[in-house]
């Protein structure tokens, strides 16, 4: 374990066994919460660092003031800001055009998900929420 997770173990093995689960095919949340300097970005970052380890794809965004200020502003930073995002950029910017943009930036982003994870396990990961 790297040195900056000393003493945090069991917080490791509970990620490692969520994506087991992950990785068998079935979905989960976990909530790592904790005050301010408490090591959660640092287990997220560990937990980011197993996923790519198992072969599985991530997406992480970080909670700030301007992504708050648009609905599901954090989510789609993260569902956009991997390597290969499960979800097009471009999609979205076309459906944010649409007078009825919730119910179908919804199901788009559903489906987009879904076909993401039967290609490979996919671990989202929101910090600072």
């Amino acid at each position: 374990m790297p040195p900056r997770l000393r003493g945090r173990q069991a917080e490791v093995d509970v990620l490692r066994g969520q994506l087991d689960v992950l990785g068998a095919g079935r979905g989960s949340v976990e909530l790592v919460a904790g005050p301010a300097g408490a090591g959660k970005t640092m287990l997220l970052a560990e937990a980011a660092n197993l996923a790519a380890d198992r072969g599985s794809g991530f997406s992480a965004a970080a909670g700030n003031s301007a992504a708050r200020a648009v609905p599901l502003g954090v989510i789609l930073d993260a569902l956009v800001s991997a390597e290969d995002p499960p979800v097009d950029p471009g999609r979205l910017h076309d459906l944010s055009q649409s007078p009825d943009q919730g119910t179908w930036l919804l199901r788009e982003l559903l489906e987009a998900l879904e076909k993401a994870a039967h290609r490979a396990p996919l671990l989202v990961m929101i910090d600072d929420l």
